[in-house]
């Protein structure tokens, strides 16, 4: 019933979208689809997760739309149901410091934490100086965000491998690189976080 209410809405948009300037049709599609909570919406999976989240956030904060992606970062993930401070454990992995609901526990969506921490500076740089996003956010959901990629690796360096696709891009490069990006703006620059 919901799914076909958001369809229905979603394609009523889509009809009147000539009258609506490209940069609010966007934006307001995202927000129609996800009722303020930004996931792919009805015609994907209707759910939220980091990754998706991380992404079409700064997309929002790109063509100038900050309420919803101040509202994901600023209380979505530092939410104690999305960012965990207890010392929980599933399998070799520490839930201390991790970025994800139970969708990305359930599905070991390990990477989570850096598209997190790569959406929070990136948030930041956008804002700029006369917000310091990054200063609301840093203590502890960035330093402990990033202690949690580097304590929670296999013994080969790498993130474990969690119920993604069997490919390399899946399991290897692409949690490589939302990790590396979401070290080196977390951890890597601290100096080009704005302080307020």
């Amino acid at each position: 019933m919901i799914r076909q209410l958001r369809t229905a809405l979603l394609q009523s948009l889509l009809r009147s979208s000539n009258s609506l300037k490209p940069r609010n049709f966007n934006t307001q599609t995202t927000k129609l689809a996800t009722f303020g909570e930004i996931h792919p919406g009805p015609t994907i999976y209707d759910s939220f997760w980091i990754r998706d989240s991380s992404v079409e956030g700064i997309g929002l904060a790109l063509a100038g739309d900050f309420d919803v992606p101040t509202r994901q970062y600023g209380e979505h993930y530092t939410n104690p149901s999305v960012f965990h401070m207890d010392q929980n454990w599933v399998g070799p992995v520490s839930l201390y410091g991790f970025f994800g609901g139970d969708r990305e526990i359930n599905d070991e969506e390990w990477d989570s934490n850096g598209e997190a921490l790569w959406a929070f500076g990136r948030f930041d740089r956008i804002r700029g100086s006369d917000v310091a996003f990054g200063a609301k956010v840093f203590t502890p959901y960035v330093v402990t965000g990033a202690r949690w990629l580097s304590d929670n690796r296999s013994g080969y360096g790498l993130l474990y491998s969690g119920w993604r696709a069997p490919s390399i891009w899946a399991t290897r490069i692409n949690p490589t690189f939302g990790t590396t990006s979401g070290l080196s703006l977390a951890c890597g620059r601290p100096r080009n976080w704005h302080s307020g």
